[in-house]
Protein backbone atom coordinates (compact mmCIF):
# COMPACT_ATOMS: atom_id res chain seq x y z
CA UNK A 1 0.00 0.00 0.00
CA UNK A 2 1.53 3.70 -0.90
CA UNK A 3 2.32 5.85 1.81
CA UNK A 4 -0.36 8.95 1.38
CA UNK A 5 1.82 11.31 2.67
CA UNK A 6 4.26 13.01 0.65
CA UNK A 7 7.80 12.83 1.21
CA UNK A 8 8.52 15.85 3.13
CA UNK A 9 5.38 15.59 5.63
CA UNK A 10 7.70 13.79 8.36
CA UNK A 11 10.19 16.97 8.15
CA UNK A 12 7.41 19.51 8.11
CA UNK A 13 5.77 18.14 11.52
CA UNK A 14 9.24 17.91 13.00
CA UNK A 15 9.93 21.15 12.15
CA UNK A 16 6.62 22.62 13.57
CA UNK A 17 7.09 20.45 16.96
CA UNK A 18 10.94 22.55 17.18
CA UNK A 19 9.53 25.53 16.38
CA UNK A 20 6.79 24.70 18.89
CA UNK A 21 9.54 23.97 21.57
CA UNK A 22 12.08 26.24 20.79
CA UNK A 23 9.29 29.24 21.13
CA UNK A 24 8.31 27.80 24.64
CA UNK A 25 11.96 27.44 26.04
CA UNK A 26 12.60 31.03 24.41
CA UNK A 27 9.83 32.51 26.08
CA UNK A 28 10.85 30.86 29.40
CA UNK A 29 14.40 32.11 29.41
CA UNK A 30 12.78 35.30 28.98
CA UNK A 31 10.77 35.38 32.34
CA UNK A 32 12.96 33.98 34.02
CA UNK A 33 15.74 36.55 32.54
CA UNK A 34 13.17 39.41 33.38
CA UNK A 35 12.77 38.06 36.71
CA UNK A 36 16.51 37.94 37.72
CA UNK A 37 16.69 41.41 36.55
CA UNK A 38 14.26 43.17 39.06
CA UNK A 39 15.41 40.52 41.76
CA UNK A 40 19.21 41.98 41.48
CA UNK A 41 17.47 45.56 41.63
CA UNK A 42 15.77 44.90 44.44
CA UNK A 43 18.57 43.19 46.33
CA UNK A 44 20.53 46.51 44.94
CA UNK A 45 18.09 48.78 47.06
CA UNK A 46 18.93 46.35 49.91
CA UNK A 47 16.32 43.25 49.90
CA UNK A 48 13.01 44.62 50.96
CA UNK A 49 10.34 42.46 52.54
CA UNK A 50 6.59 41.91 51.86
CA UNK A 51 4.65 43.05 54.33
CA UNK A 52 7.75 43.46 56.75
CA UNK A 53 8.34 39.59 57.10
CA UNK A 54 8.68 37.71 54.17
CA UNK A 55 12.23 38.92 51.93
CA UNK A 56 11.20 39.57 48.54
CA UNK A 57 13.64 37.37 47.01
CA UNK A 58 11.75 34.09 48.40
CA UNK A 59 8.88 35.78 45.64
CA UNK A 60 10.92 36.06 43.11
CA UNK A 61 12.74 32.17 43.59
CA UNK A 62 9.03 31.21 43.39
CA UNK A 63 7.84 32.72 40.43
CA UNK A 64 11.65 31.20 38.57
CA UNK A 65 10.21 27.80 40.00
CA UNK A 66 6.71 28.24 38.64
CA UNK A 67 7.53 29.23 35.74
CA UNK A 68 10.30 26.86 34.58
CA UNK A 69 7.19 24.08 36.39
CA UNK A 70 4.48 25.59 33.88
CA UNK A 71 6.48 25.95 30.60
CA UNK A 72 8.56 22.81 30.27
CA UNK A 73 5.50 20.25 31.00
CA UNK A 74 3.10 22.43 28.40
CA UNK A 75 6.00 22.92 25.93
CA UNK A 76 7.02 19.40 25.88
CA UNK A 77 2.99 18.20 26.02
CA UNK A 78 2.60 21.05 23.29
CA UNK A 79 5.29 19.55 20.83
CA UNK A 80 4.15 16.24 21.10
CA UNK A 81 0.93 17.37 19.89
CA UNK A 82 1.98 18.95 17.16
CA UNK A 83 4.56 16.16 16.39
CA UNK A 84 1.24 13.63 16.10
CA UNK A 85 -0.48 15.82 13.99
Amino acid sequence: MPNPLPWHAPLTKALRAAAFFIAHTLLAVLIIALVAVVKAALHWLGDPKLFGYIPLSYVFDAMDATALAVFIPFGTIEAIRVFRE
